[in-house]
C-alpha cells in the first residue's frame, strides 16, 4: 500500500514533466531542422527556456494548464519562425493514462524480478552450499550457476529409464 501511495503522490509531477518534455521540448527542438539562421535559433532557445520555466513555477501548474501553456509557446515559436502550422498534437487523457499504467507495470515488474533473484540466490545457498560441507571445487560453482536456471533438475530427470517409460518403450535388461 505504501508503494501505491508513493506512486500516486508522484503521478502529477511525472505527468507534468512528461507533457513538458514530449510536447514542449521535443516540439521546440524539432523546429530546428538545421537550416535556421541565428535569429531563429534564438527563438527556439527562448521557447525551450519558457517551457523549462513552467517546471520551475511555484506552485506548479496542473497537467492541463501546462499543456495549454506549452501549446501557446509552440504556437508562438512557429509564428516567430514564420511557419504557422497546425496546432500541437496533444495526448488524449486515455493515452496519458496508458503511459502511466505502463510506467507502473514496469516498476512492479522490476521489483518482482528483484524479489525472484533474491529468492533464487537464497534457495541456492540453502540447497547447494549449506548442505554440502565440502563445497568449493570449480564443478560446484558450475553446478550452482546452472542450478539457478533450473537446468540440473531437468537434466537429473532425464535418465534412460524415465525417457523410455515416458515414450512407452520397453528396454530389455541384459
Amino acid at each position: 500500500m505504501g508503494y501505491k501511495a508513493y506512486l500516486e503522490e508522484r503521478n502529477p509531477k511525472i505527468e507534468l514533466y512528461s507533457v513538458l518534455v514530449k510536447e514542449g521540448l521535443r516540439s521546440a527542438v524539432a523546429e530546428d531542422n538545421g537550416s535556421l539562421n541565428e535569429t531563429q535559433k534564438v527563438f527556439v532557445k527562448a521557447a525551450i527556456r519558457s517551457v523549462d520555466q513552467i517546471s520551475e513555477a511555484s506552485p506548479q501548474p496542473s497537467v492541463d494548464q501546462a499543456q495549454l501553456q506549452v501549446q501557446a509557446i509552440i504556437r508562438q515559436l512557429k509564428t516567430d519562425l514564420g511557419a504557422v502550422g497546425p496546432a500541437v498534437q496533444t495526448l488524449t487523457p486515455t493515452a496519458r493514462e496508458f503511459e502511466i499504467l505502463q510506467l507502473e507495470i514496469q516498476s512492479i515488474s522490476k521489483l518482482i524480478w528483484l524479489v525472484y533473484g533474491v529468492l533464487t540466490a537464497l534457495s541456492g545457498l540453502a540447497v547447494l552450499i549449506l548442505k554440502n560441507a565440502g563445497y568449493g571445487i570449480p564443478l560446484d560453482f558450475l553446478f550452482a550457476f546452472f542450478w539457478g536456471f533450473g537446468l540440473p533438475t531437468a537434466i537429473q530427470g532425464l535418465v534412460p529409464g524415465s525417457v523410455a517409460s515416458a515414450l512407452q518403450i520397453s528396454v530389455p535388461k541384459g
